[in-house]
């Protein structure tokens, strides 16, 4: 299971160039302030990229670390036994996978928000209620909206459990408004703690399903702008000499 997760994981980088305009003087442009319509919407969404760059490396970093401590963890998982070091270090990764996650969502949502020009305000985007909203106006909110609210299934079979990120959501909201989900408690009500497994697998494949959805989006981006359409636009001539 592990060995082919950690292939889906780390086989792949965003390229850290797409939305860099470059001169042939060594130097490049990153950001632009333009009246010009696509050349705004381009610009804008380049820094969101920047960030999911920085984001998938300190998922991969996360992930990578948690594995580690995964392998060295063969102990027989007992929900009553107290954790081990190793099972203590790896859910601290995992923790940092689930955050990050979370914000990879969010910034899928910001760029579709600018590239569909939904025009909402960034301050009030959030993935959940932004795709659920638009489900009936874009195939692709409809998609991921149907993931996020599709019903858990614990069976793996060789391929990805369903309602990875309902799990995680809800995984992430006890943490934060209710006990920690990593500690067996029987008050105010009985609550026994997943396998650090489970979690694990769970929470990587919410992360290839979110990384698989930006790839969507930022194919159709770079169809509708590609590099020689923004340049066309642009008037480089200064910044070429």
């Amino acid at each position: 299971m592990f060995k082919e997760l950690n292939v889906q994981v780390n086989n792949f980088e965003f390229d850290r160039d797409r939305f860099k305009i470059h001169l042939n003087n060594g130097k490049y442009i990153t950001d632009c302030l333009s009246k010009d319509a696509d050349i705004s919407k381009y610009f804008n969404i380049a820094p969101f990229y920047e960030t999911i760059i920085d984001l998938d490396n300190n998922i991969k970093f996360s992930f990578n670390t948690a594995l580690k401590y995964e392998t060295l963890s063969n102990k027989t998982f007992n929900p009553m036994h107290k954790q081990t070091d190793d099972e203590l270090n790896e859910i601290y990764y995992i923790d940092n996978m689930i955050f990050r996650t979370f914000i990879l969502w969010d910034l899928l949502a910001q760029i579709c928000n600018i590239f569909w020009d939904t025009n909402l305000l960034s301050k009030d985007i959030y993935a959940f209620s932004f795709f659920n909203k638009l489900k009936d106006e874009h195939p692709m909110a409809e998609k991921i909206y149907c993931y996020f609210t599709e019903k858990e299934n614990t069976e793996y079979n060789n391929e990805s459990l369903k309602g990875n990120n309902g799990y995680v959501r809800d995984y992430r909201n006890r943490m934060t408004h209710r006990n920690s989900p990593n500690i067996t408690t029987f008050s105010p009500d009985i609550q026994f703690r997943p396998p650090t497994k489970y979690i694990f697998v769970r929470v990587t494949e919410d992360y290839l399903k979110v990384r698989s959805f930006l790839n969507v989006i930022l194919k159709e981006i770079s169809d509708c702008y590609s590099k020689d359409y923004i340049i066309s636009k642009l008037d480089l001539k200064e910044l070429y000499n």
